[in-house]
């Protein structure tokens, strides 16, 4: 049956080839509804599926209404489009009265799978979420998560005391490992899949040599975790520092300084990063008075040649020498932005210009 394009001033008709798709889904929900007609109205033209029958200009959706001799026909049903403008409706030209709301869940399955179609972005958002939480439990299963690490080096002299691990996943899948966490998170398997990366985090240990820090990273969620205390309790031997990130906002800092008394208690470091990026950093430093403190990338950018950034940094430095913590400037990518860490009494440094992660 062709589908024809309706536009609605005076019910006048505009015949057009319509898409096959939207036809497909609307004989569907016609069909399954014993319907004599199907319509998709959106914008300006209505895509009718059946017929000839008289079409009501408009209703409050969603409805049902079993006897709409009123209207011109025997029964009609309706739902939105999700996102759009436009509604997705069937009819019948003989009233129905057993017709209920039981007839609106195949509609609005039709209707959810034409707005996906046109682009709906709620459509959209819904189909991505679903697909990154298959691919996320597909990588959980298969345990397809790599690590890969970052030196930390003495800014004098250049020799490496450190390495950041830092979570891959294949980047046909997510662009960035940012993205998978954050699609984890949105589908309730954040905790999951960071337990994975921390797993392969772990396997680096053997490889390292005598006296060099490992550094990992983990939300707050996590470190609360009894499988990521028995993890990084199961090596003694290591020398760990835990980096809390912020992939969930840490609600209350009395209890994550709980979780990590015990890895502090067993010589874990506590790291925090971002330091100089905003208010939310500082507060994070003073609630968890960190062994660690991260100098921020954007601070670490250009400082040779801004007076600005070297007198934040100059502060920093003495902050966290005053409070016993060690500073590792983050992004550190020329020689000048090297030179002048060091000249204002940074120690450490992390960045492009000793190596990429790897």
């Amino acid at each position: 049956m062709e589908t024809i394009a309706v536009a609605e001033a005076d019910q006048a008709l505009m015949v057009h080839k319509s898409d096959p798709q939207l036809d497909r889904l609307l004989g569907l929900a016609r069909k399954h509804l014993a319907a004599d007609v199907a319509w998709l109205v959106s914008g300006d033209q209505v895509i009718v599926n059946g017929g000839p029958v008289p079409l009501p200009s408009a209703f409050a959706l969603p409805t049902i209404i079993p006897d709409a001799r009123h209207l011109g026909l025997g029964w009609v049903a309706g739902v939105p489009l999700d996102g759009l403008d436009g509604m997705v409706c069937c009819a019948g030209l003989l009233p129905d009265p057993a017709l209920d709301e039981s007839a609106l869940r195949p509609l609005g399955l039709a209707a959810d799978l034409i707005a996906e179609h046109l682009g709906s972005p709620a459509a959209h958002a819904r189909r991505e979420a679903s697909r990154n939480e298959t691919v996320v439990r597909q990588i959980l299963a298969a345990g397809a998560a790599r690590s890969v690490v970052q030196p930390v080096v003495r800014l004098q002299d250049g020799v490496i005391v450190a390495y950041e691990a830092l979570a891959r996943f294949d980047p046909a899948v997510f662009a960035t490992p940012d993205r998978a966490f954050a699609a984890a998170e949105a589908c309730g398997l954040g905790l999951e899949l960071e337990l994975l990366a921390l797993s392969k985090a772990l396997e680096q240990i053997d490889s390292l040599p005598p006296g060099i820090w490992l550094g990992l990273n983990l939300s707050a969620a996590t470190v609360a975790d009894p499988r990521t205390q028995e993890l990084l309790l199961s090596r003694p031997d290591a020398n760990l520092g835990v980096e809390i990130t912020e992939h969930t906002p840490i609600a209350d800092y009395q209890k994550l300084n709980a979780d990590l008394l015990p890895l502090r208690t067993a010589g874990i470091n506590i790291v925090v990063d971002d330091a100089g990026a905003g208010f939310a950093s500082l507060s994070h430093i003073l609630q968890l008075r960190p062994d660690t403190i991260k100098l921020d990338i954007s601070l670490v950018r250009g400082i040779h040649s801004d007076p600005v950034r070297r007198a934040l940094a100059r502060s920093l430095v003495g902050f966290a020498h005053e409070i016993g913590a060690a500073l590792i400037a983050e992004g550190v990518e020329t020689e000048e932005e090297r030179a002048t860490l060091a000249a204002l009494g940074a120690v450490y440094g992390q960045g492009y210009l000793w190596g990429r992660p790897a």
